[in-house]
């Protein structure tokens, strides 16, 4: 496997094209007609013809996929025919609502499967091994729905514990955020919201966990079984160990591979399953929506939902494999963790900053004010404020936003100018090798902060300015890398062939050279991030890169630093600690992403 993120991505081409074949031509030969459902049964022939005219349904259906599909390509799944509404738009507004029931569902499920097909296993053929794969059994094959309306009848009409449906009560408002009703009642400090969604979110994840629940503890058995059985788990039983300490030290670790596999599969399924559960639930999710949108006939908006769960469904069954791999390393779940409170803080900023980064006019009577540390703190600005009595915190917060972007962008220049050359100095070799080689070992004699400062020098400063000279002083590490790659990959003998058969450089480089050979320019950029967030704050601190007031760690510092003689140590402390933890979480996340898509170091 030499390029595995890559070529799970082009896989999903072919698939996605077909997906979206199926789903135009099924959803128009089933019986029905839309313009007869929006004019009525009652509509004139006239009125009729208008709305097929209006929405394209008179043309060829050839003619209709090609429109369809083009702009489905420029990231528009058209709009819908009931509501009028952009289709994408309608769907990012419900998908939330669906992760968050298939979230919580999920955590259900692997909960209780796991504990009871441990103790299935470790009690063989005891009441609790039999009580628990009867309840396995009877839980694979309780239709959802049925099992819906159940616990509707049981828990909220004759106990009256929960509500039956809906998503939250109509007696509460918050201000939704991400969509995500918990998160969003949390982030804002409205616990009523948050109690009123979580007893919403109870009867419908419950009714939907039960058929991957009956899975996991019957695969969770049958793991468990096996690895009992095994040599070492008799050798440390030998030892004196505990039964305890043997199941959950030893059995319980070896036996979760082929269950986190089985956890992965459900959560796709999950998906789709909660079709059912948001129906019986009246849940406004994805499933409820394309149901309703095939009992009126509205095409696009049926189309958007298939070919949406089709990529979803497809990505996370392509992406199992790189989720257990990463499991096993600590380091870089660790680092993982940390990126990802990289990225929430960069994207909820505006809504868990405590104040403004910016604050106009400045609040000059808070200038170097402590934090919480002191009595003398300003309240409101848990970590103190800066020399112009801005929140350091609230700078942070929006700093890391800053940081993620100029970094992404810098890799990705260099990627792209690295690729470019390196392809053409590996492909064509001779002069135009020794021509580009030369020009990159011309870069590489220099300091690469030297290089960038020199050319955010000549281009002017600002942010913009430094992702660019950053990007550029990175392009001679990935034109070399590229093309140590491609000069193996042009000398195999597949390549001869093609030159064989006539097929012209543009076709060899793209179709075979390019494919097989970029893989370690994808690991070194994963490692490269972290890198270019280090130097875009280096040439912030020496007022190279973002300018005042953005609020960019990097000149954070350079205006902080001096104020430690005061006693400020606050407002120089915290950035470079955000700045040292996001590069430690991106070197950890990167190391082990090496690890697992580097096919060099794959046994």
């Amino acid at each position: 496997m030499k390029w595995y993120i890559t070529k799970r991505l082009l896989m999903l081409i072919p698939v996605l094209l077909g997906v979206s074949i199926l789903a135009f031509s099924l959803i128009r030969l089933a019986p029905g007609d839309p313009a007869v459902t929006i004019a009525g049964q009652h509509a004139s022939p006239q009125v009729i013809s208008a709305i097929r005219e209006k929405y394209g349904l008179d043309k060829p259906l050839t003619t209709q996929y090609w429109v369809w599909l083009k702009q489905v390509l420029r990231g528009d799944l058209g709009r819908s025919i009931v509501s009028n509404e952009y289709v994408t738009k309608e769907i990012l507004e419900r998908f939330p609502n669906t992760i968050e029931l298939t979230m919580f569902a999920m955590i259900f499920a692997v909960t209780i499967g796991c504990i009871a097909g441990i103790i299935s296993a470790s009690r063989q053929y005891s009441v609790f091994d039999y009580s628990f794969m009867g309840l396995a059994i009877f839980g694979v094959s309780m239709p959802v729905f049925w099992l819906g309306i159940m616990l509707m009848m049981i828990f909220g009409v004759y106990l009256r514990w929960l509500p039956i449906s809906g998503r939250i009560s109509m007696m509460i408002s918050f201000q939704r955020i991400t969509g995500f009703y918990l998160l969003d009642s949390l982030i804002t400090g409205n616990f009523a919201a948050f109690i009123s969604s979580l007893r919403y979110l109870i009867l419908p994840s419950v009714a939907l966990s039960t058929i991957p629940m009956a899975t996991i503890a019957r695969v969770t058995r049958s793991s468990m079984l096996e690895v009992l059985r095994q040599d070492f788990i008799r050798t440390e039983r030998a030892k004196g160990l505990s039964e305890r300490m043997v199941i959950y030290k030893h059995a319980v670790r070896n036996a979760m591979i082929p269950v986190i596999t089985v956890i992965g599969l459900n959560f796709g399924l999950l998906l789709a399953g909660a079709i059912l559960t948001e129906t019986v639930f009246s849940w406004p999710g994805i499933g409820r929506y394309v149901v309703n949108a095939v009992n009126m006939r509205d095409y696009p908006v049926v189309q958007g939902c298939v070919l949406f769960f089709a990529l979803m469904l497809t990505r996370e069954t392509k992406t199992q494999e790189l989720v257990r791999r990463l499991k096993y390393n600590k380091s870089a779940v660790f680092g993982l963790v940390i990126v990802i409170i990289l990225i929430l803080c960069a994207i909820l900023a505006n809504y868990v900053a405590p104040n403004s980064p910016t604050p106009s006019p400045p609040e000059l009577f808070k200038a170097l004010k402590p934090g919480f540390w002191s009595e003398d703190g300003v309240e409101g600005m848990p970590l103190g404020a800066d020399g112009l009595g801005r929140c350091v915190l609230s700078r942070i917060l929006y700093g890391a936003r800053v940081s993620l972007t100029a970094g992404f962008a810098a890799v990705g220049i260099a990627m792209f100018l690295g690729i470019t050359f390196g392809v053409i100095a590996g492909y064509y070799g001779g002069w135009i090798d020794a021509v580009i080689m030369r020009i990159v070992d011309i870069m590489f004699a220099f300091p690469a902060l030297l290089l960038a400062i020199v050319i955010v020098t000549v281009l002017g400063q600002g942010l913009d300015k430094a992702m660019i000279a950053i990007g550029i002083v990175y392009t001679p590490q990935m034109a070399r890398i590229i093309r140590s790659s491609v000069l193996y990959i042009k000398e195999m003998e597949y390549i001869e062939v093609q030159k064989a058969i006539g097929s012209s450089d543009a076709r060899i480089i793209f179709r075979h050279v390019l494919p097989n050979s970029i893989a370690p320019v994808i690991v070194y950029g994963t490692l490269m991030l972290a890198t270019a967030i280090l130097d875009c704050a280096a040439l912030g601190f020496l007022g190279l890169g973002a300018q005042p007031p953005t609020p960019e760690w990097g000149a954070m510092l350079s205006k902080s630093y001096s104020y430690i003689v005061s006693g400020a140590w606050w407002a120089a402390t915290f950035p470079g600690i955000a700045i040292l933890l996001s590069v430690i979480g991106l070197n950890l996340l990167g190391d082990g992403l090496r690890d697992i898509l580097d096919p060099r170091l794959k046994t």
